[in-house]
């Protein structure tokens, strides 16, 4: 299952999902960097504004300023 969410409390919800259905769950940590994130969702989003720009950039920083990392969770970056 793949989740968007980026604090451990929002992963729980996960994670209690997979329990439900018999899954050893692990949660995979696969972070781009900010940058690298919100130049990615610019081009994903044929983002050519400037307003539609900041807003996308917003979206990602909320993102990152909320994450915390789950206890299940492994972190593929190296």
């Amino acid at each position: 299952m793949i989740t968007p969410a980026p604090d451990a409390d929002a992963k729980e919800y996960w994670v209690k999902e997979a329990h439900r259905f018999g899954w050893k769950p692990v949660i995979v940590l696969y972070e781009p960097g900010e940058y690298t994130a919100i130049t990615n969702l610019w081009r994903e989003m044929d983002a050519t504004k400037e307003d539609l720009k900041k807003r996308l950039a917003k979206t990602v920083k909320r993102w990152y300023a909320k994450y915390s990392q789950h206890p299940l969770e492994i972190d593929v970056n190296g």
